[in-house]
């Protein structure tokens, strides 16, 4: 193999590692600006490493959502994703400002990265 296919070959690599975490990143800030209230002031400042867990379980998630509902910075009525029957969701680490404060939040999604399923 010679050098210029070698950089061939890490170019496609190094794309293709990056097309899920950039899906789920975009998939997170849809979110985040569809669901956080109008008056707080927010950014993104980090995203994590994308993993994959089959640990959260449907009364977790409900435990979640409950306590993201008590959260001062999203609306009430936050407009989850649908779990699926694949029990393993796809997480994304997030570290934020909300209203001048540094927090971070994981996101919980679905498989195909499309929709949020919860939030911590």
């Amino acid at each position: 193999m010679n050098y210029r296919h070698l950089l061939i070959f890490i170019g496609l690599l190094t794309l293709a590692s990056c097309g899920p975490k950039q899906e789920a990143k975009k998939t997170i800030k849809d979110f985040v600006d569809q669901n956080v209230k109008t008056e707080t002031d927010y950014s993104f400042s980090d995203f994590g490493k994308l993993d994959s867990t089959r640990y959260v379980t449907d009364s977790l998630i409900t435990v979640m959502r409950q306590n993201a509902n008590r959260n001062a910075a999203f609306n009430g009525a936050i407009g989850y994703g649908k779990r699926t029957a694949d029990k393993q969701l796809k997480y994304l680490p997030v570290k934020m400002s909300v209203n001048g404060s540094d927090t971070t939040f994981t996101f919980y999604l679905t498989n195909d990265l499309q929709q949020v399923v919860s939030f911590k």
